[in-house]
């Protein structure tokens, strides 16, 4: 396996991190529980059921 320079191994750390909160933010948007405060008591079933993400 190459050495990897230590700038590289940074950058791939930000992008995967960029992606991750990317993915997750695209998540929680799409979710009423985000723009619906009386549907939070429903959260843990609600928003898996709701979400119409595609993997």
């Amino acid at each position: 396996m190459p050495q990897m320079a230590p700038m590289s191994w940074l950058l791939l750390l930000l992008s995967s991190a960029g992606f991750f909160a990317l993915v997750a933010m695209k998540l929680y948007y799409m979710s009423p529980i985000a723009h619906d405060p009386q549907a939070q008591d429903l959260a843990p079933n609600y928003a898996c059921n709701s979400l119409n993400w595609k993997w």
